[in-house]
């Protein structure tokens, strides 16, 4: 988030693309609405197979990207959210299960949610991974009764299947470098084609459900969604 003004945030995106850096100003209103006070684009430079190959060449890339981006806005930018996608990206399905009581049933809390969450995560992550999204796929207590939420149920045992998207550490550590040394900071870290969801695809859509086919330079990532949430992902090593 670069500043807050009247209540409205603003927030700026850089994508790196295999092809192109991608850079946007984003206004937040009280209401809830969007708007797009500016983008710019350039060349990618010391950056291929989503990862950095020249780290001179790549802050250069940055600077440029986000500089157009200054003049086309005047705005002071600083913090960052970045998105990343094609090869740095991995996606599987991880599974946990704790126990809630040893003997009888109690009702499941947002601490028991939580907890199962945590142990999904730390099983289904590599020790060389770092985590961008976690979806929750289904809930199962005593190992039969299947809930998409399972707050206020009875249970001895609560069971959880998640979809994790993650990136490789070392190149992120690199991004995040030359983001830095570019005099930026990285708000937060993004997988693209989820986040192109949030901007293409209603609730209602993403509910009844619905595919995003979001097509790169070299890569094609589709996305299913169903009952609200990212259900499915392929990567297909073709583009545009």
């Amino acid at each position: 988030m670069l500043h807050t003004i009247l209540g409205e945030k603003i927030f700026c995106g850089l994508d790196l693309g295999a092809a192109r850096f991608k850079a946007s100003a984003l206004k937040l209103r009280r209401s809830g609405d969007y708007e797009l006070l500016g983008a710019h684009e350039c060349p990618a430079s010391g950056f291929k197979n989503s990862s950095p190959t020249s780290l001179n060449d790549f802050v250069e890339g940055i600077q440029a990207t986000l500089g157009g981006l200054r003049k086309k806005t005047a705005l002071r930018l600083k913090d960052l959210q970045v998105g990343l996608g094609g090869g740095l990206i991995e996606n599987r399905l991880s599974q946990a299960v704790i126990p809630l009581m040893e003997k009888g049933s109690k009702v499941i809390t947002p601490g028991d949610v939580q907890k199962v969450m945590l142990q999904a995560r730390l099983l289904g992550l590599k020790i060389e991974e770092e985590l961008l999204h976690a979806f929750p796929q289904s809930y199962q207590i005593d190992g039969v009764n299947r809930a998409s939420n399972p707050l206020g149920l009875y249970g001895r045992k609560l069971e959880v299947e998640l979809l994790l998207i993650a990136a490789h550490t070392t190149p992120v550590t690199n991004i995040m470098k030359a983001i830095q040394q570019s005099g930026y900071e990285a708000a937060n870290l993004h997988w693209t084609s989820y986040a192109a969801s949030w901007a293409s695809l209603t609730p209602k859509m993403k509910n009844d459900g619905c595919a995003l086919v979001d097509v790169g330079s070299s890569t094609t990532e589709v996305l299913i969604f169903k009952e609200g949430t990212l259900r499915h992902t392929q990567k297909i090593p073709l583009g545009g």
